[in-house]
């Protein structure tokens, strides 16, 4: 376990970047989806606990698509080994590309 503990530390001296986005209802959403939609299912003042059920496209938000999103009869996300998910990261800044395209990440339908 020492190696590991090791090879984290060496880890931790580089950037860390959080690619997830908080789940709200103004989450950038793929043209073709419907909105996030919310509903509370129960508050503390009525039952002691705080329960809420959300309706939420597949591509909302930070995800992964395996090959099967794009192909039948191809590997899903659960046939994807943990140990092969974990990849380096590479930044393109395309951000003036992007903005040719805004309605990718908006709420437009």
């Amino acid at each position: 376990m020492y190696e590991l503990h090791e090879l984290l530390a060496k880890l931790k001296d580089y950037e860390w970047v959080n690619l997830t986005h908080v789940v709200t209802k103004d989450i950038p959403v793929y043209h073709t989806f419907n909105p996030l939609s919310e509903t509370t299912i129960s508050t503390l003042k009525e039952t002691g606990s705080y329960s809420v059920e959300y309706s939420i496209g597949n591509s909302h938000g930070t995800h992964i698509d395996a090959p099967s999103h794009f192909a039948e009869g191809k590997t899903d996300i659960l046939n994807i080994p943990q140990k092969e998910r974990v990849l380096p990261l590479y930044v393109l800044h395309l951000e003036d590309k992007v903005k040719k395209k805004s309605w990718i990440c908006s709420n437009r339908r």
